[in-house]
């Protein structure tokens, strides 16, 4: 049993670093995910003092192993905290992992691999002098832009986390807000303005890298939003005992992923990570294309945790085929709901602190749970 002595730092938003992290982590939402990323590697405690691991949890398999500090996301101020117990901070150096984790990486892969759908129209933006030069640079794209990109975009951190951050515009119009959040992102990482898709299916695909630079694909996924795109869970099915999306994207999310992982190698990165992809309406072309990948999440994600409590599960009576999902703060009757639904197994955990609690079920059915999910109003 890997219950090697590390120390857990659950520094959850850790990425965005103008963010004032002791008010962050005071957050409910941040809170329930922190606590449900210990519990979920085999350790208990709160947010604030995350006890040892004592017991292989399911996503102990996919952390780096060794004594020393092992971070939510390898973040310049986690290697502090690791050295201030005189610990070593497990897994890459965290330049490395900012760098792939920066949307503009993402971009970067799309034009080396040749799978620029949904990228043709963004602009990554580095650096600026002011805000002068800021409005300069809105004004000259969306001047360029179709009229269609220019009805409605978004100004988005390269270094953002959970959809926090992001500034809608609509018309071509610019606002001081847009002039001035577009200059500070650029001061802390980058910022991206791209025109605003409306997405078909948000897809979520689950890799291990090694440090020999092999890797395990551990699933794809289908993302539960919210119309604004909060995030809510993840579903999917099993598919000859492996965990998918099942949508008709997983074959090509496979190929891509082949290709982006030496990639991203090369850059120093290994451990667990992912990529986020949707579908779209094209505009020109009035066919359905695949935007992969949108970002690379360079760290544990709320997806990571569900798949390995999946797998999990999975494993126990060993089914071939069939469908899961993964609510990350379940209301108590969608609780008691999957429970009541006939050959479902679930699982509820419920953290500490905020008392919320996730919700794991699988069904020996491939397609009970997206009707399930239709039945509570979580899928249209």
């Amino acid at each position: 049993m890997d219950t090697q002595p590390r120390m857990l730092l659950p520094n959850i938003g850790a990425e965005e670093s103008h963010r004032d992290h002791q008010k962050l982590s005071k957050h409910p939402a941040v809170v329930h995910l922190g606590e449900l990323w210990i519990l979920s590697l085999g350790a208990s405690g709160t947010l604030d003092q995350p006890g040892p691991i004592t017991h292989h949890g399911p996503l102990l398999d996919w952390a780096h192993k060794g004594a020393g500090g092992l971070p939510w996301f390898a973040s310049v101020g986690s290697e502090k905290d690791a050295k201030t117990t005189n610990q070593n901070l497990l897994g890459p150096n965290p330049k490395y992992v900012q760098k792939v984790h920066n949307k503009g990486f993402a971009a970067q892969l799309a034009n080396q691999i040749g799978h620029t759908n949904g990228w043709e129209y963004s602009h990554i933006i580095s650096q600026l002098n002011d805000t002068d030069e800021a409005q300069e640079k809105l004004k000259a794209i969306l001047q360029a832009w179709p009229d269609w990109a220019k009805n409605n975009f978004t100004i988005k951190p390269c270094m953002g986390s959970a959809g926090r951050g992001r500034i809608a515009g609509k018309n071509s119009k610019l606002t001081t807000q847009h002039i001035q959040g577009l200059y500070k992102m650029t001061l802390r990482g980058g910022a991206i303005i791209e025109p605003w898709y409306a997405t078909l299916d948000n897809l979520s695909t689950q890799l291990l890298i090694q440090n020999d630079g092999t890797y395990e694909l551990l699933g794809h996924t289908s993302q539960i939003l919210t119309t604004s795109g909060t995030y809510i869970g993840n579903h999917g099915i099993l598919k000859s005992g492996h965990i998918a999306s099942g949508k008709v994207q997983d074959e090509t999310l496979s190929s891509i992923a082949a290709k982006i992982v030496p990639i991203i190698h090369k850059q120093g990165f290994y451990g667990v990570c992912g990529f986020d992809s949707f579908t779209f309406d094209c505009t020109t072309s009035d066919e359905v294309r695949l935007r992969a990948p949108l970002e690379i999440n360079a760290r544990f994600t709320s997806a990571t945790i569900g798949i390995s409590h999946v797998k999990e599960m999975t494993q126990s009576n060993q089914p071939q085929n069939g469908s899961w999902v993964f609510i990350l703060d379940a209301k108590e009757s969608w609780c008691d709901d999957a429970k009541n639904q006939k050959d479902w197994s679930i699982k509820r955990i419920k953290t500490l602190t905020t008392q919320k609690q996730a919700l794991i079920a699988f069904s020996p059915e491939t397609g009970a749970i997206e009707k399930w999910l239709m039945s509570i109003g979580l899928k249209n």
